[in-house]
């Protein structure tokens, strides 16, 4: 793991910061050396992986027309991106839980409007014959089934067939794997095969990382009405671990 390390004097010399007496930086201080230490971690080939903008409101969902979600692509006519704090009302959810994203605020539903298969993919830049790390934490739709095909230039590399029936909230997993890019671009696609129209797969935190650098992967990090929460360090780390959300209030 690459770490980039910013002397606590630098953001003295441009943050108004008192030391205790004890000559400790106060803990908004310490916030921001990890903040950007993080910054200095190898860069995500996968643009808006986190699906983070354009920004919604907290506690609603919103589409997308798919021609402004570049370089995202659908083979739907648009996206759907839940915003934390969304709680469905459906024929078999009533007063559903609130919904978080396994990393920031927001996440996105493979949305199948027109039929009942429906994919999102992006072409990321690789260099032919080099290893990477894929990652990303998916989770059914809260109260259906759901059926993930996760493929590398269209060669299948896993399928989660997950029944979300009796689900809530998302029930996000962790999922990573290395390949060989066999060309100077790959694509990475994420298809839903529901059974329900208009009730696909959610997926979060997409990354691509050359293998040298993707290591150790950022704790995801939760941003919702009641301040920040974070995924327990002792849930990270291992494919298709199930992750568990401590709020902080």
């Amino acid at each position: 793991m690459k770490i980039t390390l910013i002397p606590s004097s630098f953001l003295t010399r441009i943050l108004p910061v008192t030391r205790n007496q004890c000559g400790a930086l106060p803990l908004a201080v310490v916030v921001l050396l990890l903040a950007a230490a993080q910054c200095g971690l190898a860069q995500n080939l996968v643009v808006n992986g986190s699906f983070e903008t354009p920004v919604f409101p907290l506690g609603t969902y919103a589409t997308i027309p798919a021609d402004m979600y570049a370089p995202w692509k659908t083979t739907e006519p648009r996206f759907e991106v839940w915003a934390n704090g969304y709680a469905q009302e459906t024929p078999r959810i009533h007063h559903g839980q609130p919904a978080y994203a396994a990393d920031g605020a927001q996440c996105l539903e493979i949305l199948s409007t027109e039929s009942k298969i429906a994919s999102a993919w992006q072409l990321l830049p690789t260099v032919q014959g080099h290893p990477y790390t894929l990652s990303f934490y998916h989770s059914p739709r809260p109260g259906f089934h759901s059926k993930l095909t996760v493929s590398i230039d269209f060669k299948i590399i896993q399928v989660f067939d997950e029944d979300g029936l009796k689900n809530q909230s998302h029930d996000w997993k962790l999922f990573s794997t290395d390949f060989v890019a066999a060309a100077s671009g790959t694509i990475i696609k994420f298809t839903d095969e529901s059974t329900n129209t208009a009730a696909g797969t959610h997926i979060d935190l997409v990354d691509v990382e050359p293998v040298r650098t993707a290591v150790a992967h950022r704790t995801p990090m939760v941003i919702g009405r009641r301040g920040v929460q974070t995924f327990s360090q002792g849930s990270l780390g291992s494919s298709g671990s199930s992750l568990s959300v401590k709020k902080t209030q």
